[in-house]
């Protein structure tokens, strides 16, 4: 166990944690953008590496064993909390020894998690607790190296927020709550109706001796109405009557209207076009496609770096032997392909290439060899001094 630096400081889980997972749990608009973005990041596949040689690790290597645990359910466990709660936390089982390695990684969940500042400036964290109370398990001074951080930047200058990570729910809090206000407000009208109208009849006086009245006359709307066989017949009532209408239409709210622009602020806060999510009202094929590229560059792929930088800092390096890390594969995502023909195309159209520069465009390693860094002029061009002039035909 590491020696634990005396704390100034203690950063609590903040409240609004428990209001983000609530609401992933009940608000579908929520569900849909964050699930598919965690289904999208999870299915990008990572590669264990040697970075001396960028040749791939071994079947066997305790690195290799530790992440074919990492399942596809695990990874999108994980891209969830990242994208809903804005930061994670993963348990290192350490192993200490000869052949020191990291056994396990236990995602821990933000709600339980407490961080512990050190006194020196800057004030870095030099300890966790975990606290889950409805499990029972309260674990103390948790050294920082058996446990991998994971959050997004927050700029507020408050010791409670700064040290944790922002997450994009609390942003959309006021947006989140105009949008359930209107659901519920459009769900209880078509689940009770409402009064749609006053029917009157003139000349009936409003005091106890026109209450039987008042009565037979909805005791025989009530009957008229509850016989299927009377379905599109007037009914015949006897005096002279009149109808207000009262209440509004749905589409008089505007609740559709308000929920589509709430769900576009949703995807603005994560990067994401709501034409991925059957908005049909400026989809065209070619138009879908740039929108799911654009998923992959703006939302997808800066959380997936986070993730492989975490497990190259915070995990790989207690892996005893040959330093080994991972990296992200994005060769089987079709919509990408297109960015990498464009950038061959460049490539091959300038007249002067450097090999190492062209590796380091398409996410290979540089070359140590010293002739990988040197320009290569492309052959077919000849001087202008050595240009002869075809012979006049005669």
């Amino acid at each position: 166990m590491a020696q634990v630096s005396t704390v100034s400081q203690t950063i609590y889980p903040v409240w609004h944690v428990w209001k983000e997972i609530e609401a992933y749990r009940v608000i579908d608009d929520v569900y849909s953008v964050v699930n598919r973005l965690a289904r999208t990041a999870a299915m990008i596949p990572f590669t264990l590496y040697y970075p001396d040689t960028d040749e791939d690790v071994e079947f066997e290597h305790p690195a290799a064993k530790l992440f074919r645990t990492f399942t596809l359910e695990k990874k999108i466990e994980l891209y969830t909390h990242l994208f809903l709660t804005g930061e994670c936390f993963f348990y290192k089982e350490l192993y200490i020894g000869a052949d020191a390695r990291v056994e396990s990684l236990d995602l821990l969940h933000s709600s339980f998690m407490t961080l512990k500042l050190n006194k020196q400036f800057p004030f870095t964290i030099a300890a966790y607790e975990y606290q889950d109370a409805n499990a029972g398990v309260i674990i103390n001074n948790i050294p920082k190296e058996e446990v991998a951080y994971i959050k997004y930047p927050n700029p507020s200058p408050d010791w409670n927020y700064s040290k944790r990570g922002l997450s994009p729910i609390l942003v959309l809090a006021q947006t989140l709550t105009r949008l359930q206000a209107g659901r519920d407000a459009s769900v209880a009208q078509m689940q009770n109706g409402g009064v749609p109208g006053i029917l009157t009849v003139k000349d009936l006086r409003h005091d106890t001796t026109s209450k039987p009245v008042i009565g037979a006359i909805k005791d025989n709307i009530a009957r008229f109405m509850g016989n299927s066989n009377n379905k599109g017949a007037p009914m015949i009532m006897p005096g002279d009557m009149n109808y207000i209408p009262l209440g509004l239409k749905l589409a008089d709210m505007e609740v559709a209207d308000l929920a589509a622009i709430d769900f576009k602020k949703i995807c603005n806060a994560y990067s994401v076009s709501d034409v991925l999510f059957n908005n049909d009202s400026s989809s065209t094929e070619s138009n879908v496609k740039e929108m799911v590229r654009l998923m992959y560059t703006n939302a997808v792929l800066p959380v997936v770096m986070m993730v492989r930088d975490c497990f190259n800092n915070e995990v790989l390096p207690y892996f005893s032997g040959r330093a080994v890390a991972i990296k992200y594969d994005v060769s089987e995502v079709t919509e990408l392909q297109a960015d990498m023909k464009a950038k061959a195309d460049v490539f091959a159209a300038l007249p002067v290439m450097i090999p190492n520069d062209v590796l380091e465009a398409f996410g290979y390693q540089r070359d140590e060899r010293p002739e990988m860094d040197m320009p290569f002029i492309k052959s077919g061009y000849s001087a202008i001094d050595d240009f002869e002039p075809l012979p006049d035909i005669e």
